[in-house]
């Protein structure tokens, strides 16, 4: 995918080709998450980030407010996945290798709570909302699930049994990327 010219950032060391990258790097820190910037070439595409949970995700930053279909298209032809039969939801070892994430200017919503972008599942390729929830973690960990498919959390594999885990509510996400906002913002120098 073409690159749009951003301003580079550095954060943590490591410079990034926009703001908004960096600015859902910090973002990705501050609620906890392991990630890597630009893992691996895929067939025309570089993923911006893998966020490495229970279930490894591939995620593309893009500087817009609703789903794109053609950015979703061209992420889907550039990582093939490895085609299953059936697996069991609870038996996540069977899940294909990534899911995908398309994240945009900020977190957005999905029937009044808080989501972080466009998420499909490998398993069958349906693009839709990513709701943040809490799972049974037990440390108030944040997490993300698919909107009406998978519902168990990608970053930690817990399940509540066909939700969205237990609420996240909008002032806990918009202070949180408030403050990877001000950790971004430009200095001078």
């Amino acid at each position: 995918m073409n690159k749009t010219s951003g301003i580079p950032t550095l954060h943590k060391h490591r410079r990034y080709r926009s703001r908004l990258e960096a600015r859902w790097a910090v973002m990705f820190d501050l609620l906890g998450w392991e990630y890597e910037y630009e893992p691996f070439d895929c067939d025309g595409w570089i993923p911006d980030f893998i966020l490495i949970g229970k279930q490894p995700t591939l995620v593309e930053v893009k500087p817009i407010t609703s789903f794109d279909p053609r950015v979703a298209d061209k992420m889907l032809r550039a990582c093939p996945k490895t085609r299953i039969q059936y697996y069991d939801e609870y038996d996540l070892s069977e899940m294909p290798r990534h899911d995908l994430l398309l994240v945009g200017l900020r977190p957005g919503k999905i029937l009044e709570r808080p989501s972080l972008g466009w998420l499909c599942e490998r398993c069958s390729d349906e693009w839709a909302a990513a709701p943040f929830g809490r799972w049974d973690a037990g440390d108030g960990t944040i997490g993300f699930c698919h909107e009406n498919g998978r519902y168990y959390d990608r970053i930690s594999g817990g399940y509540h049994g066909g939700c969205w885990g237990d609420s996240v509510t909008f002032d806990e996400i918009n202070r949180l990327w408030a403050e990877a906002g001000n950790r971004v913002q430009w200095r001078a120098p």
